[in-house]
């Protein structure tokens, strides 16, 4: 509510992903109200977090293809743990990744990244994700963040990305 108080100009909010903690219909009932004004006056980039019903939480798998309508890229699994995608907004392109697969990131989604950033002819390139390859917290030593910096980051610079965001640390 303050952030929307603070720009009435925002055409869009980015949830970094972590809508939820346990995926359970009282939590996303929980979301919904909580957030109601800001998901009903603007767009919505939502980034699927690892608590969105994804692998790890298997009583509720494909609750984030469930909650948003999105158009998913090219290769994108059936939605059980997240999709990724992207859009232009003025002079940039923006993709919004997956960071749940069993390897943090998909060969497939690593080659729609590159083939979509090497497609666009927007000035800057932008990419969300929930789990980031770099961490100071408790995240850095898990196996998918050392995935990600090994396979992620080089796709990354070779497609001259300019700015890159993460959620997932939540210390």
């Amino acid at each position: 509510d303050e952030a929307m108080k603070m720009d009435k100009d925002a055409e869009f909010v980015i949830n970094m992903g972590d809508f939820v903690n346990d995926c359970t219909n009282d939590e996303w009932n929980w979301y919904g109200e909580a957030f109601q004004e800001a998901n009903t006056s603007m767009t919505l980039v939502p980034v699927a977090g690892n608590h969105e019903g994804n692998i790890t939480n298997k009583l509720n798998v494909g609750w984030f293809a469930n909650m948003f309508n999105l158009d998913a890229g090219e290769g994108a699994t059936n939605g059980t743990n997240g999709v990724y995608y992207s859009f232009d907004y003025g002079n940039a392109h923006i993709a919004v990744l997956n960071t749940n697969d069993l390897l943090s990131i998909s060969f497939a989604q690593l080659t729609w990244l590159k083939n979509d950033m090497n497609s666009t002819d927007k000035d800057w390139k932008i990419v969300f994700m929930h789990k980031s390859p770099y961490s100071l917290g408790k995240d850095a030593k898990w196996p998918d963040a050392l995935y990600l910096q090994r396979s992620l980051t080089s796709v990354l610079d070779s497609c001259g990305v300019d700015l890159v965001m993460s959620g997932h640390d939540h210390q």
